[in-house]
């Protein structure tokens, strides 16, 4: 994708991007948090998004991530195996101009 093509598309605010691959009991907490910091953001009118690329997820994880799917903004199963890929691709979907990852 064009860097111009990006930088249309984005706006104020911060994307919020977890990496997940084999997480099982972190990613839970690593969502509350999340989850706690985009309600904060929101009281303080800044825009958020939750962005989870899951990348060669294992049975669990994907449990976890299919139950907490209402409270993501945007999930993507990649097969990539490298997280820098993961990491690249989640920049790709980001519409907000500031960007904080979890992984």
């Amino acid at each position: 994708m064009l860097k111009e093509n990006i930088e249309q598309r984005r706006n104020t605010g911060i994307s919020f991007i977890i990496n997940a691959h084999k997480e099982r009991g972190v990613l839970v907490p690593a969502l509350k948090s999340v989850l706690l910091a985009a309600k904060e953001c929101k009281q303080a009118n800044i825009e958020t998004e939750i962005i989870l690329v899951a990348d060669k997820v294992d049975s669990v994880t994907k449990n976890i991530i299919q139950s907490w799917r209402q409270h993501i903004d945007f999930v993507d199963f990649v097969e990539f195996g490298n997280l820098g890929l993961a990491r690249n691709h989640a920049l790709n979907l980001a519409t907000k101009d500031y960007f904080c990852f979890l992984d």
